[in-house]
């Protein structure tokens, strides 16, 4: 029928050729409840997701990486990955934190479109904090994703901390 015609002239793109029509411009924000919940559901197995995280230290050139698993009473599992890679300085942690972020620039590296850390810690958790600090004599930075906080205020809003708990910087 007519649809069929049309729409093959529009696959060709003979009809945008044809017809200069002057076009506007709008920017149309993705709601980030929505948004941020369909990042989610990425298809990771617990595997790659722990192996897309870990790419980070491998990236900041660890040396040595600590992966730890706990449970408490409640059956709430936390697990944390620690390197002593070199580290980020604030706008850095900002900077990776941020979905979509820029490419690095080694071409080996797991990362590609500023996703992976989001979307694998997010796939099995609703909040994931990363800590960072470009030396032990600096403060230790924190950015936490949290889902729910976005949801709640419709906004993308990245919480940002720098007094860290003295046991958390312990452990740095």
């Amino acid at each position: 029928g007519q649809l069929d015609g049309a729409w093959k002239e529009l696959e060709s793109g003979k009809s945008c050729r044809r017809k200069q029509v002057a076009k506007k411009e709008r920017g149309v924000q993705p709601d980030p409840g929505r948004m941020i919940e369909g990042l989610r559901d990425t298809w990771y197995d617990f595997n790659t997701a722990i192996a897309d995280i870990v790419d980070n230290s491998i990236a900041a050139d660890a040396k040595k990486i600590d992966l730890a698993l706990a449970i408490d009473f409640r059956g709430n599992i936390s697990i944390s990955i620690a390197d002593d890679g070199y580290g980020m300085s604030r706008d850095e942690l900002e900077l990776a934190m941020k979905y979509g972020a820029q490419a690095r620039p080694n071409p080996a590296s797991l990362g590609k479109y500023g996703l992976g850390l989001k979307t694998a810690s997010t796939a099995f958790c609703r909040s994931f904090t990363v800590c960072s600090r470009q030396d032990p004599n600096e403060p230790l930075y924190s950015a936490t994703w949290d889902l729910d906080h976005v949801i709640k205020k419709e906004k993308w809003l990245l919480l940002l901390t720098d007094e860290i708990a003295e046991e958390i910087q312990e452990n740095f």
